[in-house]
C-alpha cells in the first residue's frame, strides 16, 4: 500500500482455510434470472437473455455452486419450459418451488375476460407438469411495482388459484 510521500508497507499474513461444508440454507434463495433458451444460435454470443443449452447449463451449474438453488424460470412456452427444467435437474438443482416469470399477469389485458380465460388455460400444462414431476409449487408472476393495479389483478390471481390450490402459487401439498 502506498501513501504519497510515505513509502510502502508490507504486512505478512497467513490464512488457514478449514475444510468444511456449509449447512443447507433454511430458506429458498432465488434470483431474478433472465436467461432463456434461444430458438437458434444467438446473434450475440454472450448475452443475459438468449442462451444456448450449453450456456444455460453452465450458468445454472455456476448459480448452484454459489448457493442459488432455485433461480427463476422465464420460459412462457411449455416445451421450452420443460427443456429448461430438465437441464436444471441434470445439473442437480433440487426440486421444490418453481418461480416462473414467463407466465405472468399481463398489464395491458387486465380487463379482458377472454385473455383471463386464456391465462387459465395456459397455466394448465405447467401445473400438471409440476405435479407429475415431483415439484411442490408453481408460482406465476404478478405485475411488478404496480400497486394501483393490485385490485384489477385480483381476478387473475384468483384464476391462478383455481388452477392449483393456493395463491399465485400452485401447491401440491
Amino acid at each position: 500500500m502506498e501513501t504519497p510521500g510515505a513509502g510502502s508497507l508490507v504486512l505478512p499474513i497467513s490464512v488457514e482455510v478449514l475444510p468444511f461444508d456449509l449447512a443447507d440454507a433454511p430458506i429458498d434463495y432465488s434470483l431474478y434470472y433472465q436467461g432463456r433458451l434461444a430458438d437458434e444460435e444467438p446473434l450475440i454470443p454472450v448475452w443475459s437473455h438468449r442462451k444456448t443449452e450449453e450456456q444455460l447449463r453452465a450458468e445454472m451449474a455456476d448459480l448452484l455452486a454459489h448457493g442459488i438453488v432455485n433461480p427463476q424460470v422465464i420460459e412462457p412456452r411449455f416445451e421450452k419450459f420443460v427443456r429448461v427444467m430438465r437441464i436444471r435437474e441434470e445439473i442437480g438443482i433440487p426440486k421444490g418451488h418453481i418461480y416462473n416469470w414467463g407466465l405472468r399477469i399481463p398489464r395491458d389485458e387486465l380487463d379482458q375476460d377472454e385473455e383471463l380465460a386464456k391465462f387459465g388455460d395456459r397455466l394448465r400444462p405447467f401445473v400438471k407438469w409440476t405435479e407429475e414431476n415431483g415439484y411442490d409449487d408453481f408460482y406465476v408472476y404478478a405485475i411488478d411495482e404496480a400497486d394501483p393495479l393490485l385490485p384489477r389483478q385480483q381476478r387473475w390471481i384468483e384464476a391462478a388459484h383455481r388452477r392449483g390450490r393456493q395463491g399465485l402459487c400452485v401447491r401440491r401439498r
